[in-house]
């Protein structure tokens, strides 16, 4: 949906496209990283 909304908003504008594609990719690795440190210290006091 991010991308979508990304490709929207700067329809003619290739290098702000691709700005919005790498910050949507960080965006996503950082929060799935996030999560599995939430996960894996949750795991050692179980």
């Amino acid at each position: 949906m991010s991308l979508f909304i990304g490709t929207l908003a700067f329809p003619d504008d290739a290098t702000r496209e691709a700005e919005v594609r790498l910050g949507v990719l960080a965006g996503s690795i950082l929060s799935a990283l996030a999560g599995w440190l939430v996960l894996r210290s949750q795991r050692k006091f179980a």
